[in-house]
Formats: C-alpha cells, structure tokens, sequence
C-alpha cells in the first residue's frame, strides 16, 4: 500500500499549485485526487469552446443558483470545472492578476505578505507563455507599433482558418455590425482616434495582431521598453 504524506483533494488552481510545490521536496509523497477527467479536450485548448463548457457535466460541476426573484424567477448557470486545472481549465485560456488595491487591502486587515507588490514576483514567476511573443517599437511618426504573434495554435490550416475568419474577423458585413467577435470593437475604436489595427493568418501557425497606437509617446504618460516579452503599456 502507498503511503503518502500529503493527500490534496481537488486539482483545482489552488489544488494544482500546491501539489506542485510540495512535491519539490523530494521526501514528501504527494496524492492529488481529481474527480473529473484530464484536461486534454479542444474545447478546453481552444478558447472559443469555453461557451461549450458552461453547462458540459462532463467537465463542470453543472451548479445552478436557485430561481431569481428579480430575473423572472429564472436560474443562473454558475460554471465550475470539473477537470485537471478545475475552473482555470474551462474559462476560456484567461488569466488575469486581479486588482492591486484588493490585495493591499488584504494585506492591511493583517494578512501579511499578500499586498501587491509582495505578490507580483509570484505572479511574474508563473507567467511563461511560450507560444505567444510581444514586440513594441516605434513607426517612422513616433507612434508606438505593438506587434502580437501567436506562434503556435496546434491546429491544422483548415482548421485555424476557420476560427481566425470569424473570431478574428474585422468584417462586420459578415458577422454583423459590433457582433462583439474577436477585434472589430477595438478596430473601430482606435481607428476612429487614428490608430491603425490588423491583423492576420499565419499559415500553419496562428494569428499575428498589429496595433499601431493613435497618440505618440509623451513624457510621464507612457512607457517603452526595448524587449520581446511585455512588462507594460501606459
């Protein structure tokens, strides 16, 4: 029989995160139980099949809230991952840090070592997207050109040209004014200030994504910086 030091039950984000840790020592066994299936799925590694997830039992927990008075007595779908990666696996590839004035706030009722900035080298440490590269330059009018490629998408031509056509697309005569799929909202409004936007197919690779931003860099407002891997706009 296995003996194990550590049992986590739930491979959530958090479940995920602290297996991983604790198993870098070397003399901790570490059990992690996971109800759901492994994370391997499309509509888990492609971003537009998130809404395909919402009310999937396969890999979400199918909770529902109890009838809204306010909202016609109607239920409200509540998503939750059922799967390797739990919740983190099925929102649709998004991570975001969250708001630094909540994590200051956290750390002033007595929970020290969660203000932001404590946090951030934390946060920095397990951002490593391999897949997707950044350049920020400047064009011959002293307007900031950032430049967005994804170098890898995993899937066929075919098939990427299918997603990059509508989730991409900046033809709202195909899908429809402001449809709200993919850059055409943010085309227009930076187009309406003079910017430029496009963006593009790359075959057998994935999407590169052109901004070239409306105002020029001034001092105290922006800031550049000479690197492949982007730390800040603004």
């Amino acid at each position: 029989m296995n003996r194990y030091k550590y049992i986590i039950i739930g491979a959530g984000s958090a479940g995920c995160a602290l297996a991983n840790r604790l198993s870098k020592n070397p003399n901790s066994n570490v059990l992690l139980l996971e109800a759901g299936p492994p994370d391997k799925s499309s509509k888990i590694s492609m971003p537009l099949g998130a809404s395909s997830l919402f009310k999937d039992k396969k890999f979400g927990w199918g909770y529902e809230s109890s009838k809204q008075q306010h909202l016609h007595n109607r239920s409200i779908n509540s998503p939750r991952g059922k799967t390797l990666g739990g919740s983190s696996s099925t929102n649709g590839m998004i991570y975001i840090r969250g708001q630094a004035d909540d994590y200051d706030q956290i750390a002033s009722k007595g929970c020290y070592g969660w203000s932001y900035s404590e946090l951030l080298p934390l946060f920095r440490s397990i951002e490593n997207n391999q897949e997707i590269t950044v350049e920020i330059s400047k064009d011959k009018n002293d307007k900031i050109k950032l430049v967005v490629v994804d170098q890898g998408s995993g899937f066929s031509e075919k098939d990427t040209n299918k997603i990059f056509n509508r989730f991409y697309s900046n033809r709202p005569e195909n899908f429809g004014e402001h449809s709200g799929l993919g850059l055409n909202i943010v085309k227009n409004l930076v187009e309406i200030h003079g910017g430029e936007i496009n963006a593009s197919n790359n075959k057998d690779k994935g999407a590169r994504i052109e901004i070239i931003f409306p105002e020029p860099l001034h001092e105290g407002h922006s800031s550049l910086i000479e690197s492949k891997r982007l730390t800040l706009i603004l």
